[in-house]
């Protein structure tokens, strides 16, 4: 019988994991269910699995919830505090040449020992090299980490009203509606694809106007709510 996986509320309630995006958090869950008896799992398998983006997996490595080893395989950083396996029932990790790079914190936080950082290594590296450090296709260059984030934040907010208003099983987890936000606030800039966004999910009772619960159909619909909004004589938005 497989051991049962947890989470620490101690983790899964702080402020620090709750400021990430809903479908990071839900790749960490993921990432724990399939984790094995050491924390160790791999994250492509899982990513594939469960169709997340890679922008979700970069933030728990920027946020250090997880730690890479080699572009392989991850380890969750606070296995120790989330599970507690029987020695009669453990199963030891196949990577035990990683397993033995970590040391254990009076926290029980699994820490990376001193000169065996293979993220760090990497970074030194390419840094010589004047490439910049990235982990596969995911860049751990700090400015790089700050712009992405920012990005996500703002994309997470036009998803959040179409959640709240109109359209509750929306997923960020969808390629293309986080597209169709990038080219709105691309076009249009945050401020006024919010205003565009909750103008949209207001008029879906009215009737004549289009129907419009994804960001994929308001930015494929832009010309059919500009003419609503022309004949309805609306002062509600603007210079479409």
């Amino acid at each position: 019988m497989a051991n049962r996986r947890m989470f620490s509320k101690t983790i899964i309630d702080s402020d620090d994991f709750l400021d990430m995006p809903v479908s990071a958090r839900l790749l960490y869950y993921d990432l724990g269910m399939r984790a094995d008896d050491d924390g160790f799992v791999n994250p492509k398998r899982v990513m594939r699995i469960t169709g997340v983006a890679g922008d979700d997996l970069k933030i728990l490595l920027s946020k250090k919830y997880v730690l890479n080893f080699e572009n392989k395989v991850l380890v969750i950083r606070d296995w120790k505090i989330n599970n507690w396996i029987r020695a009669e029932r453990h199963t030891p990790t196949i990577y035990q040449e990683y397993l033995k790079k970590l040391k254990t914190s009076d926290v029980k936080r699994y820490v990376l020992t001193s000169g065996d950082d293979d993220v760090r290594q990497v970074v030194r590296q390419k840094g010589r090299q004047g490439v910049t450090p990235s982990i596969g296709k995911v860049s751990i260059g700090k400015v790089s980490i700050n712009k992405k984030q920012s990005k996500i934040a703002e994309i997470e907010k036009v998803f959040e009203i179409f959640y709240k208003t109109i359209n509750p099983t929306i997923s960020y987890g969808n390629k293309t509606n986080r597209e169709a936000v990038s080219f709105l606030i691309k076009k249009f800039g945050l401020e006024k694809t919010i205003r565009l966004t909750k103008y949209s999910c207001s008029v879906q009772s009215e009737k004549y106007a289009p129907v419009i619960t994804t960001p994929y159909q308001l930015k494929k619909k832009l010309a059919e709510l500009r003419i609503y909004t022309d004949r309805q004589k609306d002062n509600k938005i603007q210079s479409l």
